[in-house]
């Protein structure tokens, strides 16, 4: 069986916000899927929009933040309890990310050297949350099969 489960997330999608309990380290990684077709995310199918927004609604979003051939526009965002911490291009994202495997790549969304290097540590939940942006809508797209963290 070929087939993996993915959680696959384009322009449109808005922030996928993780509670992650007891981080000691400060270290956030996941294995990320960059080669999806483009318009495979049947969640965003019909949007226009971030987050399917419209007029009756106010414009509010429905979320909001507490393929390896990227549009030139692509950015990946991550926010660390509620504050943004990165806005990558895609030459960014990929000097993150490392191919262990084919087909396997292990990306560092987040490494906090100085929780890492701390002599008191102390198990924090912490809320990571991540979106892509940029012009494309449904042809920026990325999928995440597993998260790892300390």
């Amino acid at each position: 069986n070929d087939a993996r489960g993915v959680m696959k997330g384009d322009g449109l999608s808005g922030w996928l916000v993780l509670q992650l309990k007891d981080v000691t380290e400060g270290i956030f990684m996941s294995r990320m899927e960059a080669y999806h077709d483009y318009n495979s995310n049947a969640r965003t199918r019909g949007w226009t929009t971030v987050n399917n927004r419209t007029e009756e609604d106010g414009g509010r979003q429905r979320r909001e933040l507490k393929n390896e051939k990227l549009p030139e526009t692509w950015q990946f965002e991550l926010a660390v309890n509620g504050v943004l911490q990165y806005s990558w291009n895609s030459t960014e994202y990929r000097s993150h990310c490392y191919y262990l495997a084919y087909n396997n790549g292990i990306c560092v969304l987040w490494d906090d050297e100085s929780r890492a290097n701390s002599s008191n540590k102390k198990k924090e939940d912490v809320e990571i949350a991540m979106r892509l942006r940029g012009e494309g809508g449904r042809t920026s797209l990325i999928a995440m099969t597993h998260v790892y963290y300390a």
